[in-house]
């Protein structure tokens, strides 16, 4: 069982680039609290869960697990059809800038189709050089302070990535992945109906296109002085889980078709 987490056990651990890969970041994303933060993301998204399948005191993955097969879980005696994932924290031997929790449905990578925690730290301002496709993402303005962080939590799927992971695994056509994907934007469109507004200092930023899907939102910033989080994290999980596990669940059990 991982200790409490406390935001200012965070204070002063800041990557040397908070903006982009940089092997520079190498002791930031080896330093304990890495995997501590990510544990703790990842035990907010499992508490949920547990509600509706039933796992009791769910471990946390080290790592990413089998990605497109169904998993039987154990405890809940029933196939779970979503996986979390704890990214690497270091791709291709280049460390990261941001925690990142993933949490998707089974048949599918987590890159391709997902719900996320996105966590990002000072001087930041969620814009990735090394990702053209950032320029598009609500910026955090202003970039993160000294001695705080800023949390996103969003949900992202891409037509084409979703297409070629169906076909690199085989488990279904080119049909059944466009649907999963139109079921996503169907999730975005329910989402973006929430009312979220008392939980949040700016809008959701929603995205429904035939290319891709985003759900994504800024938590007010977490003070690093601080023993206790701000419970906008347990609201908008509140808020938006329901629809999430019931989309998600839909596609990992294949019961939305072509």
């Amino acid at each position: 069982m991982p200790r409490p987490l406390k935001p200012v056990d965070l204070k002063g651990w800041v990557p040397q680039n908070p903006k982009s890969f940089d092997i520079r970041n190498l002791g930031w994303v080896d330093d304990s609290r890495f995997e501590d933060l990510g544990r703790f993301l990842g035990q907010k998204i499992m508490n949920h869960i547990s509600k509706k399948i039933g796992w009791v005191n769910t471990p946390f993955p080290e790592m990413k697990r089998s990605l497109h097969k169904r998993v039987q879980d154990s405890l809940s005696g029933r196939a779970a059809p979503y996986y979390l994932r704890n990214p690497t924290a270091k791709p291709n031997h280049n460390p990261t800038y941001k925690r990142l929790i993933q949490f998707s449905p089974v048949n599918y990578h987590a890159n391709t189709c997902q719900l996320y925690f996105e966590v990002y730290f000072e001087g930041a301002d969620a814009f990735d050089g090394d990702d053209p496709q950032s320029k598009i993402k609500p910026k955090i303005n202003p970039p993160v302070n000294k001695d705080e962080i800023v949390i996103f939590i969003g949900i992202y799927a891409g037509k084409d990535e979703m297409v070629s992971w169906a076909d690199k695994i085989n488990d279904w056509d080119e049909i059944e992945a466009l649907a999963h994907f139109d079921h996503v934007n169907e999730l975005i469109q329910k989402l973006s109906e929430i009312n979220v507004t008392d939980y949040l200092e700016y809008e959701p930023y929603v995205v429904i296109s035939d290319i891709v899907s985003r759900y994504r939102v800024q938590l007010i910033r977490q003070s690093l002085d601080e023993n206790d989080w701000n419970g906008n994290i347990d609201s908008i999980l509140d808020k938006i889980m329901g629809p999430i596990l019931k989309y998600f669940t839909e596609i990992g059990n294949f019961q939305v078709s072509g």
